[in-house]
């Protein structure tokens, strides 16, 4: 039967021996360059320089004599599963931000090549590795690359938000400009009618005394009937104020002739005294008349009450007098009373038209 081999027990690591003080102090320092003053790392990579630097210090710290001696080639795999286990724990160890652990590490480094140091391949290592530490720098960034990358980004997320607000705006702008132009038309539009209102009114008035200064002096007035006319006016009333109507003083000076004649035509009663026969006679020889108003429904009563009227300017009475008139004396004052119910007419429209100023 074979018999195994036996295992061969791992070579223990001898303790680092002590070097007495005298020893160390007569140690000459090997010459190394001066550390850099070292700025902000770049978190990715120098983590990765950490975790190589870190398993080198402890694959020569366990293996001095090397990772293969020649008694070993029979636990190479437990060897290769140690050192996983040994980079796993490692890499878990190593935090996300590795700036915090490689200060610490440089301060360390600046330590240990602060003091003496016994093994010289060990100074050299240290050496190149606070070298490599030194020549490490973030890299170089260009101010200008970044302000067009943040301006970019600041176009490309607020130029929608800040194209929307200017539109929005430029649109409430314009709704009030809009409205603002529509209330002002407006406001020019009542004023604009309110003044032609007030023209209206002024133009009407002065053309409604001109009518009425027509009317007392019987002059035409086409002209201010037709400015009256043109304020909207209904002036179908006032028409004969166009070519002028008869004057008070006029009626009351031309009643005398038409009362002469109307008396001359008063037929007398079939059954008239005596007396009242000769009486009529000579008012018809004489002309004579009443001038006095009095009672009666003869026709001398009835014309002394209207030219009654007449003197008083009343002519609405008068006209209403002489219709009590028979028909021969009421024909002898047609034109009289025709001249006279023109005036009263004209008179009464003209009288509305200006109470509704």
């Amino acid at each position: 039967a074979e018999t195994a081999p036996a295992e061969t027990p791992e070579p223990e690591l001898a303790p680092a021996q002590a070097v007495p003080d005298e020893a160390r102090a007569e140690t000459p320092k090997a010459e190394r360059p001066q550390p850099q003053p070292r700025a902000s790392l770049w978190p990715p990579l120098l983590g990765g320089v950490a975790a190589a630097a870190i398993g080198a210090g402890v694959a020569l710290f366990v293996f001095p004599q090397g990772l293969f001696p020649a008694n070993t080639d029979d636990r190479l795999g437990a060897l290769e599963t140690r050192l996983s286990a040994a980079i796993s724990q490692l890499e878990a160890q190593i935090p996300a931000d590795p700036a915090p652990a490689l200060a610490a590490l440089g301060a360390r480094i600046d330590q240990a090549a602060s003091e003496p140091r016994s093994d010289p391949a060990i100074a050299a290592r240290l050496d190149a590795l606070e070298n490599a530490l030194a020549g490490m720098s973030p890299p170089a960034l260009d101010p200008a690359a970044i302000d067009a990358a943040v301006q970019a980004a600041i176009e490309a997320r607020l130029a929608p938000a800040i194209d929307t607000a200017v539109d929005a705006a430029i649109g409430t702008a314009l709704g009030q400009s809009v409205a603002e132009q529509e209330d002002r038309a407006a406001e020019i539009s009542a004023a604009q009618a309110e003044l032609a209102r007030t023209q209206a009114a002024i133009e009407r008035r002065a053309a409604l005394a001109d009518l009425s200064g027509a009317a007392q002096s019987g002059a035409p007035a086409a002209a201010a009937l037709a400015r009256l006319a043109a304020t909207g006016a209904d002036v179908a009333a006032l028409s004969a104020l166009e070519t002028g109507i008869a004057t008070l003083a006029a009626l009351q000076a031309d009643f005398a002739p038409a009362a002469r004649a109307a008396l001359a035509a008063a037929p007398l009663p079939e059954d008239a005294a005596p007396l009242d026969r000769v009486t009529g006679f000579l008012r018809g020889v004489t002309n004579a008349r009443s001038l006095a108003p009095r009672e009666g429904d003869d026709t001398d009563a009835i014309l002394s009450r209207a030219e009654a009227h007449l003197r008083a300017g009343d002519l609405t009475a008068a006209l209403a007098e002489l219709d009590a008139l028979p028909e021969g004396p009421a024909s002898a004052m047609a034109d009289w009373r025709t001249q006279t119910q023109l005036r009263a007419q004209t008179l009464a429209a003209l009288a509305t038209l200006m109470e509704q100023d």
